[in-house]
């Protein structure tokens, strides 16, 4: 999820537009105001807000899930029913949650607050993407925040901080070569840019042709 969103953001983008698309059709085809169409239109301002409402409860349990799978990850991590390889990473974004537990090699698990840490890694394979729930330290809270993780081997999304390290391997992981090479960006994850805006556009034109034809048959 941490490497794809693309399906989510391009359907989240479109529906977002459909409801203007819908609102500008039924202006465009309204020949005689009637209740019925005053009712098509009030219909299509209200989309907004529906979409809003699903969007945020959506976005909520996409985000619940991510961290799930972090938390488990790093159970299983600790438990040393994996094995794992420790590799460089840098932050891309964080933000505290209170209620979840964080993680660390020597430390083991603590209850939270955490630090939810999306970082990039690089190891064997190309650069990708993790989630890192970590104690909530200052040094970690900026972006491109060099650090080691332990790499999950099974659940590629999920890594667990090597609190094993000291800051000389912390600053010579952030010279490792391979930060050279390409490494996702949120462009990247959300599969480009420009099919957004496509998917945007689509909305936006299948709900005026909607809306449209919708206005004809009411008005």
């Amino acid at each position: 999820m941490l490497n794809d969103l693309s399906r989510w953001t391009r359907l989240t983008t479109m529906l977002q537009t459909v409801g203007p698309g819908v609102l500008i059709g039924a202006l465009v085809g309204m020949r005689t105001v009637t209740g019925a169409g005053l009712v098509l239109l009030l219909v299509a301002a209200l989309s907004q807000p529906g979409w809003l409402l699903w969007r945020t409860i959506s976005g909520r349990r996409l985000d619940g899930r991510i961290w799930d799978e972090v938390s488990t990850g790093s159970e299983e991590i600790l438990a040393g029913t994996v094995r794992t390889t420790s590799v460089p990473a840098r932050v891309v974004r964080h933000r505290v949650l209170r209620r979840r537990p964080h993680f660390g090699l020597v430390g083991g698990r603590r209850e939270g607050p955490s630090l939810a840490m999306a970082v990039t890694v690089v190891g064997p394979g190309p650069a990708r993407r993790v989630g890192v729930l970590a104690a909530p330290v200052p040094a970690l809270q900026r972006r491109d925040a060099p650090l080691v993780v332990a790499v999950h081997p099974e659940r590629p999304e999920v890594a667990v901080l090597d609190d094993r390290v000291g800051p000389a391997d912390v600053a010579a992981s952030a010279r490792d070569p391979r930060w050279s090479g390409p490494l996702p960006t949120d462009g990247s994850v959300v599969g480009g840019w420009w099919p957004v805006a496509g998917y945007a556009l689509a909305g936006l034109v299948a709900g005026a042709l909607l809306g449209f034809a919708l206005m004809r048959l009411v008005s």
